[in-house]
């Protein structure tokens, strides 16, 4: 069958891994360590084949609106639920009680909140799939490198307690802000280098090459919180980067 050829397949994979995430999230066996520690490798896989899939397509020349489209219905579940599912774990290491009394809608209104990455992800894929200029670079933060972020945060908080920010990342006056932001950055048009390597010379990967660079010394230094330093990282490459577009 046309439709379940490999890059559909590879595709379908990321979209299992995204829902294996969502079901761990929910699971009542595991603690939210555990819970953690199995998501990052299920998105660890989702990425994986989130990268195959496109690079089967153009391997094999197999291109269609329909890959397209499976695609970003994958990457919704994988990149745009999955870390909203993140963030509902962050809310659930707040103590939301007074005098041992647990205030559940005031809990509740808060992990609503997470939802928000969820469909603003969902936006900033229907805008991909709609802009031809994204092809060499991304405007606003791609859905993967979101994940990554938001991924690197519980991380933290869960993996390295003992790590100087960690009582921060899941405290309500950081997580709310920096919920909105991440959305804003997913619908921006803030120009953002992409992550995939394009033949082998430094001067058409070179953000890349030193990203990739900063990245392993930051988790090297820092363990779990390289990851997220290496998204601000990112982000500063990025501005450098848009300078380029701009004087291009």
């Amino acid at each position: 069958m046309k439709l379940l050829n490999l890059p559909n397949l590879l595709t379908l994979g990321n979209l299992s891994f995204g829902c294996f995430s969502i079901i761990t999230t929910f699971s009542t066996t595991l603690e939210n360590e555990q819970k953690i520690k199995l998501i990052s490798v299920f998105i660890f896989f989702s990425l994986i084949l989130d990268f195959l899939d496109g690079f089967a397509a153009r391997l094999l020349n197999i291109k269609s609106d329909f890959g397209r489209e499976l695609d970003s219905l994958a990457d919704v579940v994988s990149f745009g639920v999955v870390p909203s599912c993140i963030l509902l774990l962050l809310f659930n290491k707040i103590d939301f009680s007074i005098n041992n009394q647990s205030i559940f809608p005031f809990q509740l209104g808060f992990e609503l909140i997470s939802v928000f990455v969820a469909l603003f992800s969902a936006l900033r894929l229907a805008k991909f799939n709609l802009d031809s200029s994204q092809a060499n670079y991304f405007k606003g933060l791609a859905t993967p490198a979101n994940t990554i972020l938001i991924l690197s945060i519980a991380l933290t908080k869960y993996l390295q307690p003992h790590f100087v920010l960690s009582p921060i990342f899941s405290h309500p006056f950081f997580l709310i802000p920096f919920i909105f932001i991440s959305c804003f950055l997913l619908i921006s048009d803030i120009p953002m280098f992409s992550f995939k390597i394009k033949g082998t010379g430094f001067s058409e990967n070179g953000y890349r090459y030193i990203f990739l660079m900063g990245t392993l010394l930051l988790i090297g230094f820092f363990h779990y919180a390289g990851l997220f330093f290496s998204m601000l990282f990112y982000f500063f490459l990025s501005l450098i980067y848009q300078n380029k577009i701009i004087n291009s």
